[in-house]
């Protein structure tokens, strides 16, 4: 092998010893001494490839002159940067919501934002969507328990009153069939003989007590015939 001592350095087939440690160090190391192609994040020790920085308060890569740099970059539609991508904190993962109901943007919290505060127009004051089962009464709901019945309030946000055609059990309805029929009495219970209530379209009367539909005879068992 040609060894050759010049100026310091061991030349080895021409090369000089001390560049080859150089490139050795850098290849152990990366970018640490002369790779300029990634960026250092300094409270992490992050790197970030070409191209892409640190976010300002977050362990995170950002674009250059990105959204997360803690600078408000109105050429690229921010308004507002708060050093993080991340929602819910004000300030929206894209930089383009400062994240209040009301400003157009459907927000990580909100279920609708139609740009106003208003009520009526099927996205409510607080920026939830106006359906019944929300448990927010809204305008053309009597009532909203949620989505289920409730003593009062039906499934369907109106509230439970005999007649209405709908069954609710927790108001104490065995049906409803919105008027009196041979299988359900106009108050919402069942027609049964002897429960002193003549349903005309199931009993001929009705023996107990008082005795209904008999006057001056006695209504059989089973509330089909006077004897």
């Amino acid at each position: 092998m040609d060894h050759v001592k010049a100026n310091g350095c061991v030349r080895i087939h021409g090369l000089c010893a001390m560049a080859i440690a150089i490139v050795a160090a850098i290849a152990l190391n990366g970018s640490c001494l002369l790779d300029t192609t990634t960026n250092l994040c300094e409270l992490s020790g992050r790197r970030c490839g070409s191209g892409w920085v640190c976010a300002a308060s977050q362990d995170t890569c950002i674009p250059i002159g990105g959204c997360g740099d803690g600078i408000i970059n109105a050429n690229i539609g921010e308004v507002c940067d708060d050093g993080n991508v991340v929602d819910g904190d004000g300030c929206s993962a894209n930089c383009k919501s400062i994240e209040t109901c009301g400003n157009g943007i459907n927000d990580i919290e909100e279920s609708c934002d139609d740009g106003n505060t208003l009520s009526g127009d099927g996205c409510s004051a607080n920026c939830t969507r106006e359906l019944c089962g929300n448990l927010v009464v809204e305008l053309g709901e009597d009532c909203d328990s949620g989505g289920i019945d409730s003593a009062g309030c039906n499934l369907n946000c109106t509230f439970s009153r005999c007649g209405d055609s709908y069954t609710n059990s927790l108001a104490g309805e065995q049906c409803d069939d919105g008027r009196e029929t041979a299988t359900c009495d106009s108050d919402c219970t069942r027609p049964t003989c002897g429960d002193s209530h003549l349903n005309p379209f199931a009993e001929v009367c009705d023996k107990g007590p008082p005795q209904v539909g008999c006057p001056g005879q006695i209504c059989n068992s089973t509330c089909s015939a006077c004897i």
